[in-house]
């Protein structure tokens, strides 16, 4: 509306247009048998600017500007039965996080130290940023 104004909607045709929220999804970043009935995730706040105003993204900011921390958050987990550590501990892993995170890597690191996991780890990771 600050690029095209002066815009002639009323108050109900602007809330007609816009979309409900989606849930956010982030990846789990702990492993139980390291911090039990908690739950961690890593995130990367975003912020950025339009029109010389400062905005930023709605679960990132949330979580960071209004979250204490030790605070508690409503969640829900979608569980992902193919993205797994292999069930022998003496197999080595190879973990690639190309840019979109690391988070389920912290937590199979955690989860392989909490079983005394005699395979080799070899992490890779890269940003674009």
């Amino acid at each position: 509306m600050v690029r095209f104004s002066p815009a002639q909607l009323d108050a109900q045709a602007l809330v007609d247009l816009l979309r409900p929220l989606t849930p956010r999804l982030y990846s789990i970043a702990s492993s139980q048998a390291e911090v039990e009935s908690e739950v961690h995730v890593t995130v990367g706040v975003v912020r950025y600017d339009i029109e010389g105003r400062a905005r930023a993204g709605g679960a990132s900011s949330f979580l960071a500007d209004r979250v204490e921390e030790d605070g508690e958050v409503r969640i829900f987990i979608e569980h992902n039965d193919n993205f797994r550590l292999p069930a022998n501990p003496q197999t080595p892993v190879i973990m690639i996080g190309p840019g979109t995170g690391i988070a389920p890597f912290r937590a199979f690191m955690q989860q392989r130290a909490a079983e005394g996991a005699e395979g080799k780890n070899w992490l890779f990771f890269g940003n674009p940023h």
